[in-house]
């Protein structure tokens, strides 16, 4: 999963091929296949969507694929001519790609304007009543799915997708136990690739794509390798994924071998075909980065660029690049021109901010996250590290917001409390600095600063 591409609970955010939502979906689980509802040669639909026909020779009398048998009007709440009756309008919704392309998201998502309220997402509901709040949709969605929805994995897997996404290691427990119990392979292989973003040397990730590694789906058995390409422990399970009758397994386990080994040989024709396009490019860029070579790397980056210079993926990639080999000002530009590509995304302004932060230019990072907020506001993260430079320059009030904000969205982290608690006591607002590090500790029994900040509170009266 990628923030620039998938919105928390799966929705399609930017342009990106339907066959992997597709994958996402329980209706793939379920045997559905893409010829059940496409004529092979054309893509026409086999049955008309107005009707609801094409979703109810599933879900219709009588039936197929053990699929449940649902009455429209009944479960939509809508009458029989409203579009709110068409399984479309709610399940796969339509966006229009280069103003000609119109396009369904085929993950059948279930749209929920909780997650809504909550993640920011869309939800069906006010797409169509543009006219009505979310507040209006929350409550008839209440009403009618309220029971339904309580609880439901949909809602939790969202949750743990969108901490992720804000980089938080708390996360890392909820990701892998969706992972255990999750029966779509295509989420157990995005789930375990948001753990392995979020921390990747995590013992416990480790372990979990150790055990992947055998899995039906080649999805999955290839982002356990991608898991395991950087523990030298994992060495022999690699080796032995050269032989996965999968292609996509054997370049992955290749992708970590030494240079020159035999067995990369697959690796190196496949890499050399796709150098005369820019994304082929970029595969080459990131091979030569983890082989230590990076000046060739930036060169061949900054290459791509020109050869697409309205890809956000290549300014970003070279400032992480560029970051990684201390040059934290011109890694902060690279950010900059990828955050200007891509006007709505938070993730590259807030890598920018981060970048000018360590760079030492404490204005501009600040305006970086600033304008990281003003697209995302529930990006905890930002409001942390907003909340720390504010500190820092003894605006302590402003901080004070800041940090309870990200406590607010993220009350799992226990530094975000801890934060706040040291602003507190400069404020000298003690027994709120009291709570604030009790609830770190809260969040995290041995997180050790927060213990040592109440031994140095003074005692209740």
């Amino acid at each position: 999963m990628d923030p620039r591409l998938y919105h928390p609970d799966g929705q399609i955010l930017d342009e990106v091929f339907v066959f992997r939502s597709f994958r996402h979906s329980r209706m793939n689980v379920a045997g559905v296949t893409c010829m059940d509802c496409h004529e092979p040669h054309s893509g026409a639909l086999k049955l008309p969507q107005e009707n609801n026909a094409i979703c109810l020779q599933c879900h219709g009398a009588p039936g197929r694929l053990n699929a449940p048998l649902i009455d429209p009007t009944a479960h939509s709440f809508h009458g029989p001519d409203s579009p709110g009756n068409l399984c479309v309008e709610c399940h796969m919704v339509e966006t229009t790609y280069m103003q000609r392309d119109p396009r369904r998201d085929h993950g059948f998502i279930i749209s929920d304007p909780q997650l809504a309220s909550e993640l920011g997402v869309p939800n069906a509901c006010n797409r169509c009543h543009s006219d009505q709040t979310l507040e209006w949709a929350l409550g008839h969605y209440e009403t009618w799915y309220g029971p339904k929805m309580a609880g439901s994995r949909h809602r939790e897997r969202a949750r743990a997708v969108a901490d992720a996404y804000g980089g938080e290691n708390g996360v890392i427990g909820r990701l892998l136990a969706l992972i255990e119990t999750e029966k779509v392979s295509a989420w157990r292989a995005s789930l375990l690739a948001l753990a392995v973003q979020v921390a990747p040397a995590n013992p416990q990730t480790l372990a979990t794509a150790t055990g992947l590694l055998g899995d039906g789906d080649a999805l999955v058995r290839g982002a356990a390798v991608r898991a395991l390409a950087n523990n030298p422990a994992s060495r022999p399970a690699l080796e032995a994924a050269l032989d996965d009758p999968a292609r996509l397994v054997r370049l992955d386990a290749a992708w970590a071998l030494p240079e020159g080994s035999a067995a990369r040989r697959e690796l190196e024709v496949y890499l050399d075909d796709a150098r005369d396009q820019p994304g082929g490019r970029y595969r080459i860029v990131q091979h030569l980065f983890n082989r230590g070579k990076f000046h060739e790397a930036v060169d061949q980056v900054r290459g791509a660029m020109k050869w697409d210079p309205l890809s956000p993926v290549f300014p970003d990639g070279l400032g992480f690049m560029l970051s990684a080999q201390g040059r934290p000002a011109e890694a902060a530009q690279a950010f900059e021109q990828a955050s200007k590509l891509a006007p709505d995304e938070a993730q590259t302004a807030f890598h920018a901010a981060l970048a000018w932060s360590e760079a030492g230019d404490m204005a501009r990072a600040e305006s970086m996250l600033g304008e990281a907020l003003r697209r995302d506001r529930s990006l905890a993260r930002a409001w942390y590290n907003l909340g720390l430079l504010q500190a820092r320059t003894e605006r302590l009030e402003q901080a004070r917001t800041s940090l309870g904000e990200a406590e607010r969205l993220s009350p799992q982290e226990p530094e975000f409390a801890y934060a706040l608690a040291t602003v507190l006591v400069r404020l000298d607002r003690k027994p709120e600095a009291r709570l604030a590090a009790e609830r770190a500790l809260q969040a995290d029994p041995n997180y050790k600063p927060a213990t040592e900040l109440l031994r140095a509170i003074e005692p209740r009266p």
